[in-house]
């Protein structure tokens, strides 16, 4: 999936904006975090759906590059990553650093503390 530069840039700083606003409040809930930090690109679903990224439902210790109907990078499809804490922690601090040429385009916003709480909730979510 090809995103454009500027499709990139506009996103990056919607989600720099949001999280801005959400971080002057105290501890947000994991569900908020996920709304904050992933919502705008991904569901808690099964099935892949509009969003431009693949559905997060299930995702403990799933395949990465699994979701059935959705059109992944070569480099994640053929990464061999199967979602744990330590790679979904990872993933989610720098992107680019854990896995080049990936199509994911994210600015990690998130207190180390509150992307070890995502990990953990990503994990568990049905």
């Amino acid at each position: 999936m090809k995103v454009c530069a500027t499709t990139r840039l506009l996103f990056c700083f919607a989600l720099v904006l949001a999280v801005e606003v959400v971080q002057a409040e105290k501890a947000l809930p994991e569900a908020q975090l996920f709304a904050v930090a992933c919502a705008g690109c991904h569901t808690l679903s099964e099935e892949t759906d509009h969003r431009i990224g693949p559905p997060l439902g299930n995702l403990g210790h799933r395949l990465a590059g699994s979701v059935v109907n959705y059109e992944y990078s070569e480099a994640l499809a053929t990464s061999g990553i199967r979602w744990t804490v330590p790679e979904l922690t990872a993933w989610i601090i720098d992107t680019d650093a854990r896995l080049p040429e990936t199509s994911m385009v994210y600015s990690n916003a998130l207190t180390p503390d509150e992307i070890l709480r995502l990990t953990h909730w990503l994990l568990k979510a049905p």
